[in-house]
């Protein structure tokens, strides 16, 4: 039994970027009520509990990556990440286009879910080629 047509697959190949773009603006548009539903009892959040929610519980991430907090207040929040799996997995891959759409490209609709009212600032990135991500929130009132 085949799984897919000769012609689809011929198709998705011929349109990767299309197939990619779809798939991450279907991914854009589950992420927010998930995070909602997961969170429903903190929303919105403050900037503590962003942390917590971003850096330690959210699917295990702090197992796969490596941070540190360059600063941290009520009102805002900078940290730096040296090691991330989801990019060191896709620059492997030689997909490191298809990682920033499919995992960087989630933060802000995650952060949007939690508290509209976070901006994130990110200056570099480990997926696009930088040595560290750096990652800069600000509360606005």
């Amino acid at each position: 039994m085949k799984l897919c047509s000769l012609d689809l697959r011929i198709e998705c190949w011929m349109n990767q970027d299309k197939v990619i773009e779809i798939a991450a603006e279907a991914k854009k548009k589950l992420m927010g009520p998930r995070i909602c539903e997961k969170y429903k009892k903190d929303l919105p959040v403050d900037m503590q509990r962003f942390f917590e929610i971003i850096f330690v519980d959210f699917e295990g991430i702090d197992r796969i990556i490596d941070f540190k907090v360059v600063k941290k207040s009520k009102k805002e929040l900078e940290v730096k990440i040296n090691r991330c799996w989801y990019a060191k997995t896709y620059r492997a891959l030689e997909a490191a286009d298809i990682g920033e759409k499919l995992v960087c490209d989630m933060d802000p609709e995650m952060n949007k879910a939690l508290n509209p009212k976070i901006r994130m600032e990110r200056p570099k990135k480990l997926m696009c080629g930088d040595n560290c991500c750096i990652f800069r929130y600000r509360l606005e009132e």
